[in-house]
């Protein structure tokens, strides 16, 4: 079996595609069945309330109860995935309560298999925020999450992200205006996209949403293939 997973998804700046991917990671855990936890670190608009509600609370780094919502929530062996969402206004927070609680060193002490995600934009600066992130929290998984849409294409941009600290992550494709207006507006299960989809969407949304569902699924499977490789080694 493989250990409980968290997933800390986040970028210090705004429209990297972090609610997206933790939407992503969520819906994949339901998609399958499995218990999951969602913490929104947005106490304005809260959008993963709206997008896996029943699955997702928020949690606001701004005050001391949200700060005990979110990191004990986080370390709660409850049997469910969870993945906090955590918005780039309360990022640099973030950062700073989880050096200076220890909660990394905490979560891999309970055994918990956490994993930070962190949502590239292909700038220097979102390169320097990653390699920050790797050499102060040098035992903890780092992930790159890249949506085509806020990426620019060209051989710079991948060059650029070829220097990041790690080399494993996902790559969402960037969707056309109509069906990222579908994306933002569907507050049902993203999966309907793959199994059934809804009869009032145009033909070639649907067909467009299900190829873009399938393939962040199709990565994510890998991952956990992974992951249950690596725990059956440890095992021997």
């Amino acid at each position: 079996m493989t250990r409980p997973a968290v997933f800390i998804v986040c970028a210090p700046n705004p429209r990297a595609g972090v609610t997206t991917t933790a939407r992503l990671l969520a819906e994949w855990r339901l998609y399958n069945g499995d218990p999951v936890s969602v913490f929104d670190t947005d106490p304005d608009f809260a959008p993963q309330t709206r997008f896996v509600h029943g699955h997702a609370r928020t949690a606001d780094l701004a005050t001391v109860d949200g700060q005990m919502a979110l990191f004990d929530g986080l370390l709660a062996d409850d049997g469910a995935t969870r993945i906090a969402d955590i918005w780039c206004r309360s990022y640099r927070r973030f950062v700073d309560l989880a050096g200076e609680i220890g909660f990394f060193a905490e979560a891999a002490r309970r055994g918990t298999d956490t994993h930070i995600v962190f949502a590239a934009d292909g700038s220097d600066g979102s390169l320097a925020e990653a390699w920050g992130l790797h050499e102060r929290f040098p035992d903890t998984r780092l992930l790159i999450a890249v949506n085509g849409a806020r990426v620019p294409p060209g051989d710079h941009t991948l060059g650029r992200l070829a220097s990041f600290p790690t080399t494993q992550g996902f790559s969402f494709p960037a969707l056309d205006p109509v069906a990222a207006s579908v994306l933002d507006g569907f507050n049902g299960r993203l999966a309907r996209f793959i199994d059934n989809p809804p009869e009032d969407l145009s033909i070639v949304v649907r067909a467009r949403m299900r190829d873009w569902v399938t393939k962040a699924f199709v990565q994510f499977r890998a991952f956990d293939v992974r992951r249950a490789f690596e725990a059956t080694s440890l095992l021997g």
